[in-house]
């Protein structure tokens, strides 16, 4: 009768394999949420070539979770609004969590951002500024891509070093040419 009633209390294969068998069950969802998340989350940022603001756009699985326009150094430096047309706004950035991918304004932020440094240096008028900040934009709109604007960029670098050296005020004449 000991016999028996052990074997009856005893669990049975199944209910084991069922206990040892939800800890890899519960992984395996863990694993498929986080991979989920990451497929599913992707951000784009987008340049307006006309005004120099950005776009940023958060979606997760195709739902958009925010939608949000700045201002970018060109914007605030030429005092210009966002404008309405939606064919002036191109992708730059897409990243969702396993790439990273660039389009033909992707270098245009980083422009943006060198440009800025750059001429954070005292020795820029005002015109000056301004004038880069238009060539820059000008060439993106005639150009369809940064190439043109990166080499500008270059040409301005060695222009701010050179000037630099010497001490000179950088006015629109001592530019490189658009």
């Amino acid at each position: 009768m000991a016999q028996l009633l052990n074997y009856a209390t005893r669990p049975s294969r199944a209910a084991k394999l069922v206990r040892i068998g939800k800890w890899p069950v519960i992984g395996l969802m863990m694993v498929a949420l986080v991979v989920g998340v990451f497929m599913g989350y992707e951000e784009k940022t987008e340049l307006d070539i006309n005004s120099g603001h950005l776009r940023t756009t958060r979606q997760f699985f195709d739902w958009r979770i925010s939608k949000k326009t700045e201002s970018s150094f060109f914007s605030e430096l030429l005092d210009l609004k966002a404008g309405p047309p939606e064919n002036a706004w191109w992708k730059t950035i897409t990243t969702d969590g396993f790439r990273h991918t660039h389009y033909a304004y992707g270098y245009a932020i980083n422009q943006m951002n060198t440009i800025q440094s750059v001429l954070h240096n005292d020795r820029f008028t005002d015109p000056a500024k301004k004038h880069v900040a238009q060539a820059v934009m000008k060439s993106w709109q005639s150009n369809s891509g940064t190439l043109h604007a990166n080499r500008y960029t270059e040409s301005l670098m060695e222009c701010a070093q050179i000037n630099g050296r010497n001490g000179n005020t950088i006015d629109v004449e001592q530019l490189p040419p658009d």
